[in-house]
């Protein structure tokens, strides 16, 4: 009784299909150009325009043997929702010929009920249930093509500096040479000695349109000096309908018949340093407040310079680690360094009101830097970093007056009077009013402002002393 409820059951859920379309199909046909053997890659929306829940099976047949299938996709679809399907198909020789593709390409669909699963639906396929998604030849004429290769690159080979283990940036433009979309996915030979980054790493180009390639190569592992690079990169192609999208190109990607950007790499040599920058100062430092006196001093700035030391074009990409202690804001945060020059960085340290701090800093300031090739702009370097990078330690120094001692400051906060108005209660280790001239004591006072006036660009502070309140306005 108990296995006859489940037989009835399944039979209900794999119901008949009901009068009248349930799925659609766009586009409703696709035009192949009459190009022999180049691949075509294009995507299908299938549409359920009902409310039931409508089972799929697409699947590819013969025309001269329609007993041959070759499914390759199915599903359930949930009322009112659409699913995208690709595929690729290539023209063979007796397709030109007969002007019509041998293989035709079926949506079988049918109505089912929630809880029917994919595996389910297999064997309930049947002809009469299948939608025909249209595809034909367009003929030669109609088909022009001046080249016998989809896209070609601009330059068509490259001559460029090669370092063992330094990053290298290049760019270099593909052109379609077709009046159809192309595809496109670059591929590196497992063979070759550095890893590469292509930006973007593959696409679809509209008909007699370019696209420019970003690429960054970055050592594997450790490079010999004497090393001679002999790497090699290629770019894949093939016609696309505009339907086609990106992210699907790479399931039907045959490498085989990927052309090659010819490139010679000239090898040179660096300085002594064996390095392509250099920071000065080599350390970057920022005033240390006491811990127990701060409270909401939480700003300082500081600068460095990065100096290009090598004959080459050099880019850069500074980063702050998530572990840092503070936050640090460069200006700018990236940049390319044309032979022997120097970029100034400012920096700007942030801690929040909360922290307390250690004067043991341990926060490190990271700079990505690599050669780069003339047509490489600086918005391309700062998509590389977080590699072997140069690092800057920073480093926080106790500041002190003419008389060698530290200055402090207990409290800060804004005065009543006017947003650019500070009250400071200044601490003294050591230092009093009496045991020197009053002279001697407002030079100190006027150090501490203009070490307050760098920190905070303010102009007018209200001090207030152990004597008579003193207002200088720097």
């Amino acid at each position: 009784m108990f296995s006859h409820c489940m037989k009835i059951m399944f039979i209900l859920q794999i119901s008949s299909s009901i009068s009248g379309e349930l799925i659609q199909l766009d586009p409703a046909e696709i035009c192949f150009p009459a190009l022999l053997n180049k691949a075509m890659l294009f995507t299908v929306n299938v549409i359920n325009i009902t409310d039931f829940y409508v089972a799929f099976n697409a699947y590819w047949m013969e025309r001269i043997a329609p007993r041959n299938r070759r499914s390759f996709e199915t599903g359930i679809l949930p009322p009112r929702s659409t699913t995208k399907h690709s595929s690729s198909w290539i023209l063979v020789e007796t397709e030109l010929e007969a002007m019509e593709p041998s293989e035709e390409l079926f949506m079988w669909n049918r109505v089912v009920t929630e809880g029917v699963e994919r595996e389910d639906i297999i064997s309930y396929m049947v002809e009469e249930e299948s939608k025909k998604f249209h595809g034909m030849i367009l003929p030669k004429e109609a088909t022009p093509c001046t080249s016998n290769e989809l896209i070609q690159f601009d330059p068509p080979e490259l001559s460029l500096p090669f370092m063992p283990n330094k990053p290298l940036v290049f760019s270099v433009n593909i052109i379609n040479n077709t009046d159809y979309c192309v595809g496109f996915v670059r591929y590196h030979p497992e063979t070759n000695a550095g890893v590469y980054d292509t930006v973007p790493a593959s696409g679809v180009m509209p008909p007699r349109s370019t696209q420019r390639l970003i690429v960054r190569r970055e050592p594997e592992k450790d490079e010999p000096h004497d090393m001679q690079c002999e790497d090699k990169f290629f770019l894949w192609s093939s016609l696309a309908h505009e339907s086609a999208e990106a992210s699907n190109i790479h399931e039907y990607v045959d490498y085989e018949g990927s052309m090659e950007l010819p490139i010679v790499y000239n090898k040179t040599s660096l300085c002594a340093s064996d390095e392509l920058i250099q920071f000065d100062p080599p350390e970057l430092p920022f005033p240390f407040l006491s811990n127990k006196r701060v409270s909401m001093l939480h700003l300082s700035k500081g600068m460095f310079k990065i100096a290009n030391v090598t004959d080459h074009i050099v880019g850069f990409s500074i980063w702050s680690h998530e572990d840092n202690y503070a936050r640090y804001k460069m200006e700018p945060e990236e940049g390319i360094l044309p032979p022997q020059s120097t970029q100034t960085i400012m920096v700007r340290r942030i801690l929040n009101g909360n922290q307390t701090e250690d004067l043991q800093c341990k926060d490190k300031i990271f700079v990505w830097n690599g050669i780069v090739t003339e047509g490489v702009e600086v918005s391309d370097v700062g998509k590389y970093w977080k590699g072997k990078d140069k690092e800057l330690p920073v480093v926080l120094t106790m500041t002190t007056n003419n008389y060698g001692l530290p200055i402090y400051v207990d409290s800060l906060e804004k005065a009543v009077q006017g947003s650019i108005s500070m009250v400071e209660t200044l601490g003294r280790k050591g230092l009093r009013e009496g045991s020197h001239s009053r002279t001697t004591f407002h030079n100190f006072l006027r150090a501490i402002m203009i070490l307050l006036i760098h920190t905070h660009g303010c102009h007018e502070f209200h001090i207030v002393s152990a004597g008579p309140k003193l207002t200088y306005v720097y």
